[in-house]
């Protein structure tokens, strides 16, 4: 009887080193079943063949390498009170600790005593994220999107995108407050000291048009 099959399309066996190295086969499939063999369908078009390729070619390889995630981890860091670490003063009756920076964040705790917080300003690029820690503080802003005033409690959250004119003050008498702060992608970080446009500052110290 004649065989109706199709005449097999050309097959293309490689090393496992070769296989990675040829861009122009964009199209295989790797289905991995062990680490000794790997099955190869490669897929002609880009080859100038129509159709997928008939038949698997079993390619017997080396165990590939596995990477030892455990290599170059960083430290753990646990802080039992983010409420009484060591501060840094960045203005009168404004205190800053660092908790954790690398390249892409910077994670920081702030410390506000009563009248005092962070004058108006914006970042080009940066995001700031607050949550509330301990006491209440007033979060004024501006932005395309319209003007506001947010109370950050403990617990709260507030995302202020960058280019959003924002201050922070802590409009208590008597009660000091603290906030933590995720500033990302700190990489590039910029501080730009700006008036509100419409919105009255609270801070004696906020810069004024």
């Amino acid at each position: 009887m004649k065989s109706h099959n199709p005449p097999l399309e050309p097959i293309i066996e490689y090393g496992v080193k070769d296989l990675f190295s040829k861009r122009r086969l964009s199209g295989i499939a790797l289905a991995v079943r062990s680490t000794t063999s790997l099955d190869l369908i490669v897929h002609a078009h880009k080859l100038g063949w129509s159709g997928m390729v008939r038949r698997i070619v079993i390619c017997q390889t080396e165990a590939l390498p596995t990477k030892d995630t455990s290599m170059g981890q960083k430290p753990v860091i646990t802080v039992e009170d983010i409420t009484n670490i060591a501060l840094e003063e960045r203005r009168p009756g404004c205190e800053k600790g660092v908790l954790h920076e690398d390249a892409p964040v910077q994670t920081a705790v702030y410390r506000v005593q009563p009248g005092s917080g962070v004058p108006t300003h914006l970042h080009s690029r940066v995001y700031d994220l607050f949550v509330g820690v301990k006491g209440n503080l007033e979060i004024r802003y501006e932005g395309q999107h319209g003007n506001g005033l947010f109370v950050l409690k403990p617990g709260a959250f507030c995302r202020m995108p960058p280019g959003v004119r924002h201050e922070v003050s802590n409009p208590s008498k008597t009660d000091e407050a603290f906030f933590l702060l995720v500033q990302a992608s700190h990489e590039g970080f910029d501080y730009v000291p700006v008036p509100f446009r419409t919105t009255e500052a609270a801070l004696p110290f906020s810069p004024r048009t």
